[in-house]
């Protein structure tokens, strides 16, 4: 092998160690490569269970199509003003 090389973990390994790092890296890979790729990775949550302590502010489903707490806007018509001035 040489020097800074590839590394590889096997994933039982990486299961016992850092079991959160394998959907992290697959998350990873699937990001652009740019540099809004670390910003991206640093707001990712992954929690061990299907218990999540951020679920009050996840929105489940829409009943009527709008979010919870929206006003809906109505819109005016616009005419069509077409008058030539002579």
């Amino acid at each position: 092998m040489w020097p800074g090389g590839l590394k590889e973990i096997q994933y039982k390994k990486m299961m016992d160690k850092k079991p959160d790092e394998i959907i992290r890296q697959a998350v990873s890979g699937m990001l652009p490569k740019n540099k809004l790729r670390e910003r991206r990775l640093a707001r990712l949550r992954i929690f061990e269970d299907e218990h999540n302590p951020l679920e009050v502010n996840v929105l489940k489903r829409w009943e009527d199509g709008q979010t919870p707490g929206h006003i809906p806007i109505t819109r005016v018509p616009v005419a069509n003003s077409t008058s030539s001035t002579s």
